[in-house]
């Protein structure tokens, strides 16, 4: 039996997947693991989220104060907006200790329902290739792409192709 909370999770928004961001050197920021598979983190996605009475909204945008590739995630509620933080964990902590002055501690995962097998489904629905990780030896592969051509002076080799 899972001991993690559970959240009535709605997704307000899919949002988008971005070449450069999800299949480009970034990549691996912006696919979130569960049972040995990824699932985006879809630029500007929204959930809802309902927690002492009040519905708070995160939003996924790209960068955070330090590193302007990776996901950044801003939390609004009762007409106050976080700051884009670099976890949902950090928004939704934010702002629920500033409406209520709680120490109450979230999950950002969970609140954004990343572990949401239906929200999960939506997300994939368009996606024309699930990337996943291999394991070798230490190292972590991250592949996004597969692809193979006909062209043998390329050694079969296929050339990038822009998505969507």
């Amino acid at each position: 039996m899972s001991k993690c909370k559970k959240y009535d999770v709605s997704l307000i928004k899919v949002g988008k997947l971005d070449e450069e961001l999800h299949f480009g050197v970034f990549g691996r920021y912006w696919w979130q693991s569960r049972d040995n598979l990824l699932y985006p983190i879809c630029l500007e996605m929204k959930t809802l989220v309902t927690l002492n009475n009040t519905h708070f909204i995160i939003t996924v945008v790209k960068g955070t104060s330090v590193a302007a590739f990776q996901p950044g995630f801003i939390c609004e509620a009762n007409g106050i907006i976080s700051s884009v933080y670099d976890t949902p964990s950090g928004a939704i902590n934010f702002l629920y200790h500033t409406l209520f002055s709680s120490k109450t501690r979230f999950s950002g995962p969970l609140i954004c329902g990343f572990n949401n097998e239906e929200i999960n489904k939506q997300i994939l629905d368009d996606i024309p290739f699930q990337p996943f990780t291999l394991a070798v030896g230490k190292l972590q592969v991250f592949i996004g792409m597969i692809g193979v051509s006909d062209q043998e002076s390329l050694g079969y080799i296929n050339q990038r192709r822009n998505f969507g």
